[in-house]
């Protein structure tokens, strides 16, 4: 039984002897987080990982529906977002949201490109009407293949070719290893993204090699696998009631686990709520992020 996870923190958790991997605690606004990079190609290679830097911000504001925390973690996003896309005043920053409208769990790309504040064609049709403190920003969420008949990758080179796009943020669903992480976790990279890789659905990649500009992927985690949850379910159970060896008792709690239950994904019930709320915080910290100094309250008066 393999368990699947896009989360760095998880990932690295695998092997706790593996080098090659730097790892720093952050604190921004009062929400704690880590920085992650995997800085060569036996790690990468170990944790199925990519070279680069990985961000992520822990909380449980989601959860507890506390918020006046939002705002905090938006503000630690748009922070680390301001250092991984480069600036370039008279170029335009494409943001992307991945997934199935139509499946609450796997939505959170299309309601954040909802929440964006795009200007690209204010700037180009209306230049004299614009604030001086907006910068260029255009949104697509392009749908899934069983859906379009269309890779995201092609959508995407198709507007590239056609505008002068500097970066892109992708933002995606992913999945979690453990049940606390999940809805609990905002990971940032500028590694790019495999579409479908936390549910074992891989599509063409989508990185500065495949793309041409670099690419950052931003996401929660929605989903986890029920074989993760029985098998930590069952390694509880059998080491209470067993006097057997860790080994046998991780052994017994794998076989339990694999029985019919290996593509199987389990979310909380309360998704709808959770994802619209993921998805306004991950959308303010990105609005936050690519205009000069207009505060949200500016930005909800340009789009409404």
């Amino acid at each position: 039984m393999i368990f699947r996870t896009d989360l760095i923190t998880e990932a690295a958790e695998v092997d706790s002897s593996l080098t090659g991997i730097k790892s720093e605690k952050i604190k921004k606004y009062g929400i704690k987080g880590t920085q992650v990079e995997v800085l060569n190609k036996e790690a990468e290679e170990r944790i199925g990982k990519r070279q680069g830097k990985y961000i992520s911000f822990e909380t449980d504001a989601l959860l507890s529906r506390d918020t006046e925390e939002y705002i905090k973690i938006s503000k630690a996003i748009a922070d680390e977002i301001k250092k991984l896309v480069p600036a370039e005043k008279d170029k335009t920053v494409l943001v992307v949201g991945l997934g199935n409208e139509s499946m609450t769990p796997d939505s959170i790309g299309p309601m954040v490109v909802k929440n964006i504040f795009v200007t690209r064609h204010i700037l180009e049709y209306l230049p004299n009407e614009a604030d001086e403190r907006m910068n260029s920003v255009c949104a697509i969420a392009p749908g899934v293949l069983g859906v379009t008949g269309l890779e995201s990758a092609d959508v995407i080179k198709g507007i590239i070719s056609k505008t002068q796009v500097c970066a892109i943020i992708v933002i995606d669903a992913l999945a979690a290893r453990r049940s606390e992480r999940m809805f609990s976790t905002f990971q940032l990279t500028d590694t790019g993204i495999e579409p479908g890789a936390g549910v074992g659905n891989k599509r063409i990649a989508l990185t500065k090699e495949t793309i041409g500009v670099p690419v950052i992927a931003m996401g929660v985690p929605t989903v986890i696998y029920a074989s993760s949850l029985v098998y930590d379910a069952a390694v509880d159970l059998l080491s209470d009631i067993t006097g057997q060896s860790e080994q046998k008792v991780e052994d017994a709690a794998r076989k339990m686990a694999s029985f019919s239950m290996e593509d199987m994904v389990v979310t909380p019930k309360e998704i709808d709520i959770i994802a619209k709320d993921s998805a306004k915080i991950i959308a303010d910290g990105i609005n936050l992020a690519l205009h000069n100094n207009i505060s949200l309250n500016e930005i909800q008066s340009y789009m409404f």
